[in-house]
């Protein structure tokens, strides 16, 4: 008698747990990120030297595979016409700007707004 009992509560629970466990499977929304098509291609100032390259491809990882950001693109070129571009809006991202190079270039470009 003990064991069909302790069979029955087994039996209960399971399907107690599995009740809580559809519910709350159902109740979830979801997560899925927003089409590609309706978010930009990110542009990336991507100087010459390594420390920016990678911290480029790190932030265009996440962007793409955390964010749902379409491929992004990766302008090669030097400091200045990099930081123009930026200004512009021809670039979207500048992961480092030394100010101390471009001072002046910097200083118009926080004047312009």
């Amino acid at each position: 008698m003990r064991k069909k009992t302790m069979s029955v509560l087994y039996l209960v629970l399971t399907v107690i747990t599995g009740i809580a466990l559809l519910t709350s499977f159902l109740s979830c929304k979801s997560t899925k990120t927003p089409a590609v098509e309706s978010k930009p291609v990110l542009r990336f100032a991507d100087g010459g030297w390594e420390s920016v390259q990678v911290h480029n491809r790190i932030v265009a990882f996440i962007a793409e595979h955390g964010y749902g950001y379409p491929k992004s693109e990766f302008i090669p070129g030097e400091t200045i016409p990099l930081f123009a571009g930026l200004s512009k809006g021809d670039i979207d991202v500048n992961m480092e700007i030394w100010t101390e190079n471009q001072q002046e270039a910097y200083d118009k470009a926080i004047a312009a707004g």
